[in-house]
Order: C-alpha cells, then sequence, then structure tokens
C-alpha cells in the first residue's frame, strides 16, 4: 500500500462521519397550539362553530439552545366525533361528515387512515410574524351531541360542558370516552385529559 492510499485509508472513518453530520436533520422543539372554541354549549343548524388555534412562529433550537424563526410550523391534529349509544367499548365516532368545514384562515387536510376522524389544521404566518394561526368553521349539517379532541393543543376554554358526557357511560370503560375512528377504537381517562370540548346541535 502506497503512502498516499494509506492516508486516505486512515482518515476515511473521519470524513465519513463529518458527511453524516452535514446530512443530519437540525432538531427543534416546537411550542404547542392554544385553541379557543366558541364559547357555547348548545348550537343550532345555522351556526358555525370555530376553532382558532395560535402558536407562536419561534421554536428552540436544540443545538443552540436558541430560538428562532423562519421554520415552517407543525400542523395541529384533531378530531371531531359524534356521541353514540355506547356499546361495551365506545361511545362516539368519527364524524367530519356531520359537517362543513369553513376555511378563514389557513388550510386543512385530512389523514389518509381515516379522513372522516381527524383534522390537520395548517396554520398560516400573521402579519406581524410573531405567530402563526389557523381559524376553521364548522357548521353543523345534523343534529346530535360532539366533542373536538385534540391530539396536543392546550384548550383555552374554560367551560368544556363536560356534564354531555355524562349521558353515555361505557359500560367496560367507566370515567372514560371510547373513540371509534373507522372501525378502531382508543380510549382516554377523562379525569386525566382537558383536550376535550363538548357541545350539541339542536
Amino acid at each position: 500500500m502506497n503512502y498516499r492510499k494509506y492516508l486516505i485509508f486512515l482518515f476515511l472513518p473521519f470524513l465519513m462521519a463529518f458527511q453524516c453530520e452535514e446530512d443530519e436533520e437540525p432538531s427543534y422543539s416546537f411550542n404547542t397550539f392554544r385553541v379557543q372554541i366558541s364559547p357555547e354549549s348548545n348550537f343550532s343548524l345555522n351556526d358555525t362553530i370555530w376553532v382558532e388555534g395560535l402558536v407562536s412562529s419561534q421554536v428552540l433550537d436544540l443545538e443552540t439552545n436558541d430560538s428562532i424563526t423562519g421554520i415552517d410550523p407543525q400542523t395541529d391534529n384533531f378530531g371531531v366525533f359524534k356521541f353514540i349509544n355506547p356499546t361495551d367499548i365506545s361511545n362516539c365516532q368519527d364524524a367530519i361528515d356531520q359537517f362543513e368545514l369553513v376555511l378563514d384562515i389557513g388550510d386543512t387536510f385530512g389523514i389518509p387512515v381515516c379522513e372522516n376522524a381527524d383534522v390537520l389544521a395548517l396554520p398560516e404566518l400573521d402579519s406581524d410574524e410573531t405567530s402563526f394561526r389557523y381559524r376553521i368553521g364548522f357548521k353543523p349539517i345534523t343534529t346530535g351531541d360532539f366533542v373536538f379532541s385534540f391530539r396536543n393543543a392546550e384548550l383555552r376554554n374554560t367551560a368544556r360542558n363536560e356534564v354531555i358526557i355524562e349521558d353515555y357511560p361505557i359500560t367496560n370503560f367507566p370515567g372514560q370516552i371510547g373513540f371509534q375512528r373507522c372501525e378502531r377504537v382508543s380510549w382516554r381517562i377523562l379525569s386525566e385529559s382537558e383536550r376535550e370540548y363538548y357541545f350539541s346541535v339542536q
């Protein structure tokens, strides 16, 4: 082995490690959406129920520990469900098709796994560039009792109308809400979650 080949062989692991470091995606810590919903417990078929989400445009760069801007925001994920006569395991089912969606700020798209249950809200940057915001209206086309359930957002409504779910107890899962998403069921313990907002349409 000649000297030049020996040097290449010797430094190859360091060159590859350097290349890997350059290819690594930067890691960020995103802020949580703060969400406000039209503060009523009862709506009519003529009403539009507004869901408005707000999040800071700054994110934390975990490598530098600095707050930075200019990073595309994450989406806000939440579900829309209608209460049903409880089964042994669930008491509400996916219900986006029970509403007409009205886009005021931002955009939405469904999750392919179950487009009738979950909404991904894509916010827009405010004019002052300090926040991202979305505002989506849900105009009901049928009556019943419903719930918005958020994946991670902080719900700012102080009254969440929990009395509504008391009419829908699940025998095998007391004190829980059972979400039926396209034939799959998941649960949340009511006393441990403040991410549900209940309302009626009459």
